[in-house]
């Protein structure tokens, strides 16, 4: 629903502040995040993440869990961390957050997948309905 500018908006070192408004996220509404960055040559890796916006009133929350898996050749990942989000998502923790994990690996390409949150929690007034996952930014370091 929200292109925050297309795909290279992801990895142009752009963050973003706590309003979606600006036209720097992009949304992926009941669906996860996938993205593939392709270092261009094998390079040693000390972290990875995404930056992350969390607004419970428009249906916008954290993801659920973040996946980062490596790979060679572009084509076959073994997946290198899995880390799962303990952020509080009560309708008054609107804010950004850097999501991600320390690791130590060597590669050329990285897949990241952030798992959507699923449905609104129960204290929700809109309970039920999907959620968006609202990302702005790529991280790698």
């Amino acid at each position: 629903m929200y292109t925050g500018g297309g795909p290279d908006a992801l990895i142009d070192g752009i963050i973003g502040n706590a309003n979606w408004r600006t036209g720097d996220w992009q949304s992926y509404y009941n669906e996860d995040f996938e993205a593939i960055v392709d270092l261009e040559k094998s390079k040693e890796l000390k972290y990875v993440g995404i930056h992350v916006l969390q607004d419970p009133s428009p249906w916008i929350l954290y993801p659920k869990e973040l996946v980062i898996s490596i790979s060679d050749d572009g084509k076959n990942f073994t997946e290198l961390k899995r880390v799962g989000n303990v952020s509080d998502q009560r309708i008054d923790s609107k804010g950004t957050m850097e999501f991600g994990a320390a690791v130590q690996a060597n590669a050329r390409f990285i897949r990241i997948k952030a798992i959507n949150a699923g449905p609104l929690p129960a204290w929700h007034e809109s309970a039920g309905n999907p959620s968006h996952l609202f990302i702005d930014e790529v991280i790698v370091r």
